[in-house]
């Protein structure tokens, strides 16, 4: 729970489980309906993409909702093609008080 406990924590915290290739981990935060979004190389965590010179910090709060942008290095990997430099993380409070993504990326 305490990784949830603000917006760039949980942003943080996802992107961790990203590097660590933990698939349980990643879905975990998100809410239900957004979960799909980590189906990256079709769940291959192989393929996924590795993280590293992360910067995240808040961009945008009420108190249901946030959103924070991170810049970062993003290796080249098959599930991602070509890499980013920066994503905005969408995330909403639940009842329980964590932080789950909604939605990441470039608008």
């Amino acid at each position: 729970m305490a990784l949830f406990q603000s917006p760039e924590q949980a942003t943080l915290s996802w992107f961790s489980a990203v590097n660590r290739k933990d698939k349980t981990a990643a879905v975990a935060h998100f809410v239900p309906a957004a979960k799909g979004q980590m189906n990256w190389g079709n769940g291959g965590t192989s393929t996924w993409s590795t993280f590293s010179a992360l910067h995240c910090g808040q961009v945008g709060r009420s108190v249901k909702a946030a959103s924070v942008r991170c810049t970062f290095r993003e290796s080249r990997s098959p599930s991602e093609g070509n890499p980013d430099s920066w994503w905005t993380v969408y995330l909403k409070r639940q009842l329980d008080g964590r932080w789950l993504i909604t939605g990441y990326g470039q608008p």
